[in-house]
């Protein structure tokens, strides 16, 4: 691998037509022309995170050798560490962009480090585990002037939010979002304390987390449990629900980084139904409503997740199959008992309806009078060039293209911040929390806001 050329920082401004784009911040700033190669520090080199590492890396850090064996044998030769906050602090000069993919829990501080040392970050989902930690991210960007990404792979679909915004199906007032999976339930808190395998480093792993000994409960299926994932609609409705959060324009009603408006405050409300309180884990199955005000052109609208397969049949399979009829595969059709759609999103308009699968950029469908129709090229009403999703839209950022489409002020905390509030309502079921997105506070329930903002544990701060 060899090693990115360096230049002198030339002045905070990016030079029309000679390919380079510079990086303004605190600490470090670097130019970038379209042929030289980046050099990354990754944090979180296992699982999902080993999906980022290629010929730009050069930093690896992770708090578990077992976990981060394939990369290490993959770059033998490369730098390790086990704590982020030392590798940036001695090689801040030598990384030109950061990759954050360890555990929810940690993506916060991590990030907020990376930033803080001037640098661009591509951050995993589900971005955040708190509503909280999300807002300081975005504030955190702005202060710092650095270039982020939300890592939900595809980002949105494009095609699918210029046939929404332009009106395909006419005024949409009600949208289903749902998937399969669930939740892992209540689950025992272990109570033994075996002994921490070499190679571990626990305490770093728990991070900003409360502290507790260590067992292997807490790290296997990390996501279900609260203290450290941010659930299915962390894990997959940062996926499923991009569309949809884009396609309605949710995202105008947060102003970060911009005065507060004068007026009243729009404020989303949110409602959930669950089998069961767990404070610890999060529950089998959900249901989830957002009532969400206007916006601009755009009418109230009530947007619903459906998550879990052990929910009532008269629930989630009801709510969907009314609109869309009994073809819906939820695995239990003959012949071939399918699970073609277990996730997807609907939404419902005056004039039609509209369906998409997958992570939101899969199979689309529209529907007249319950009947598949055809839809021709959607009208060109995002704005061009548009960055593009995953990690080359970051790249490109870098090197002077266009800001990333999941980048965090503009599309990736507002995003996380609403469905983030998902999370919240299953703590408080069948109670409706109001949210005030330009001050990024629960009005209405104090014990729930300070929910959305727990403390860290003592040597953690954003």
């Amino acid at each position: 691998m060899s090693k990115p050329t360096r230049r002198d920082f030339l002045g905070n401004t990016i030079r029309a037509g000679a390919g380079l784009v510079i990086l303004a911040n605190a600490r470090s700033a670097h130019t970038f022309a379209a042929n030289e190669r980046l050099r990354t520090a990754h944090i979180g080199v296992g699982g999902r995170g080993g999906a980022f590492l290629g010929p730009t890396t050069a930093f690896l850090c992770d708090v578990n050798e077992q976990r981060a064996a394939a990369a290490y044998k993959r770059f033998p030769d490369l730098p390790r560490y086990t704590d982020f906050r030392k590798m940036l602090d001695e090689r801040a000069g030598e990384i030109d962009a950061v990759f954050v993919a360890t555990p929810d829990h940690s993506h916060a501080v991590a990030s907020a480090a990376a930033i803080r040392a001037g640098k661009p970050v591509y951050c995993e989902k589900g971005l955040t585990r708190t509503i909280h930690e999300a807002r300081a991210l975005a504030e955190l960007t702005l202060q710092y002037k650095v270039i982020t990404q939300m890592g939900n792979q595809g980002g949105y679909n494009t095609r699918s939010v210029q046939h929404l915004w332009g009106g395909a199906i006419g005024e949409v007032r009600q949208t289903f979002s749902w998937n399969d999976q669930g939740g892992p339930g209540p689950r025992p808190i272990p109570t033994d304390t075996p002994a921490v395998p070499a190679g571990l480093e626990w305490d770093l792993w728990l991070g900003p987390s409360p502290q507790r000994p260590y067992h292997p409960d807490w790290m296997r299926g990390w996501s279900g449990w609260r203290d450290f994932g941010s659930g299915l609609l962390g894990m997959w409705g940062s996926h499923t629900l991009a569309t949809t959060f884009k396609a309605m324009k949710l995202d105008t009603l947060w102003q970060i980084g911009k005065p507060a408006p004068a007026g009243p405050r729009p404020l989303i409300r949110v409602t959930a139904d669950v089998p069961h309180l767990s404070k610890d884990s999060y529950p089998l199955w959900e249901m989830v409503r957002w009532v969400v005000p206007a916006r601009g052109d755009m009418p109230p609208v009530t947007m619903t997740w459906l998550n879990g397969s052990k929910a009532p049949h008269e629930g989630r399979r009801a709510m969907i199959e009314q609109h869309l009829g009994p073809r819906i595969r939820w695995g239990d059709v003959p012949p071939d008992n399918s699970w073609d759609d277990w996730n997807g999103n609907l939404w419902i308009g005056s004039r039609g309806k509209y369906e998409s699968s997958g992570h939101g950029d899969g199979r689309a469908q529209f529907f007249l009078d319950n009947r598949p129709a055809q839809l021709g090229d959607p009208p060109p009403l995002l704005p061009r060039p548009l960055g593009r999703g995953g990690e080359g839209g970051f790249f490109d950022a870098i090197r002077g293209g266009p800001a990333p489409m999941c980048n965090f002020v503009e599309f990736g905390v507002p995003f996380a911040e609403w469905y983030l509030l998902g999370n919240l309502a299953t703590l408080f079921p069948g109670e409706t929390l109001e949210y005030d997105p330009i001050a990024g506070r629960i009005v209405n329930n104090p014990q729930a806001d300070a929910a959305a903002r727990p403390e860290y544990r003592k040597g953690w701060a954003l």
